[in-house]
């Protein structure tokens, strides 16, 4: 049976289709609207899809549509959520919190979404969701330091070609960077003294940017979301 999962983000929305449990494709939209995402189900047989939402935008249009579920905290979930206001929790962490159990079931597992936000949420080997952090991401690091200074130029997220930069440009783009790889890595050697068995995941627009520094063991899926979001649907349907 065929399934499309919805990921409506800040910056722009993923869809992507199952066919059974292989993911056959994944696309971006800038402005997914409801007439569009039935076409979509339409043309590729879908009767069952889900959809997370981050974002302020309304989705109410969308739930007109037939075999559409909007990801919320009453459907069932494939692990014990922990969180001391589980109400709170973001659709999107609670996709990924899923996707460990699609990869690394009944271990220790720590996801990095490296997106607007970068975000880490922890699943323990018992399969409960204990709790994360969530702080600036690449770009967002680039554009507070334009947005709240008077000389720092507005700067697009890439590889710094040195660590320690010999000019306004290279600071900025080695501090972001290399600064976000220290938060990456120093969390995952403090929680490794905590659980020995921690597998990683990483995820999110900025994955493979920051996967070719990282020298921690860790697993890159792009469309990691997508698989919690399948799982979650397939629990539901």
């Amino acid at each position: 049976m065929n399934k499309l999962t919805v990921d409506i983000g800040n910056t722009s929305t993923k869809v992507a289709l199952f066919k059974g449990s292989q993911l056959e494709w994944c696309k971006t939209f800038d402005n997914l609207v409801a007439t569009e995402l039935q076409m979509l189900m339409d043309v590729n047989n879908v009767n069952h899809a889900i959809a997370s939402n981050v974002t302020s935008k309304s989705v109410e249009d969308f739930t007109s549509i037939k075999g559409l579920l909007l990801l919320n905290h009453d459907l069932k979930l494939p692990f014990i959520n922990k969180y001391s206001s589980p109400t709170t929790l973001g659709t999107d962490r609670i996709a990924l919190a899923a996707a460990t159990q699609y990869f690394h079931k009944g271990k220790s597992c720590l996801v990095f979404d490296a997106g607007t936000c970068l975000t880490l949420d922890l699943v323990n080997a018992k399969n409960e969701y204990i709790g994360g952090t969530i702080s600036p991401g690449l770009q967002m690091r680039l554009n507070s330091m334009h947005h709240f200074t008077g000389k720092l130029p507005l700067l697009a997220a890439k590889i710094p070609e040195v660590q320690i930069g010999t000019n306004t440009i290279d600071c900025m783009q080695s501090g972001a960077y290399f600064g976000m790889i220290a938060e990456i890595e120093y969390h995952i050697q403090a929680l490794r003294v905590q659980y020995p068995d921690l597998q990683v995941l990483l995820c999110g627009g900025n994955a493979e940017l920051l996967s070719k520094q990282l020298k921690s063991p860790l697993f890159v899926e792009r469309n990691l979301m997508m698989y919690g979001l399948h799982l979650i649907l397939q629990l539901n349907v």
